[in-house]
């Protein structure tokens, strides 16, 4: 494999890694006080929880979790 090949395929694997924290974060702001009730959701929400630590605290905290919906 070349340089730039595998330049490529780290870029692209770091991507798509990115891709799918972000799109569990924002899944994870999205959600209202209603999905807390659902076990199942309950149980993903946990799950982003842990994956995302410190993301997710910031997502969600009182103080610095100003994440608004238009």
């Amino acid at each position: 494999m070349t340089q730039h090949k595998a330049t490529w395929k780290s870029i692209s694997e770091e991507l798509g890694q990115l891709e799918e924290k972000y799109f569990h974060l924002v899944w994870l702001a999205r959600k209202s006080p209603e999905d807390y009730s659902d076990p199942i959701i309950a149980q993903l929400m946990d799950q982003v929880r842990r994956d995302y630590q410190i993301d997710a605290m910031n997502l969600t905290s009182p103080i610095d979790g100003d994440w608004h919906h238009c």
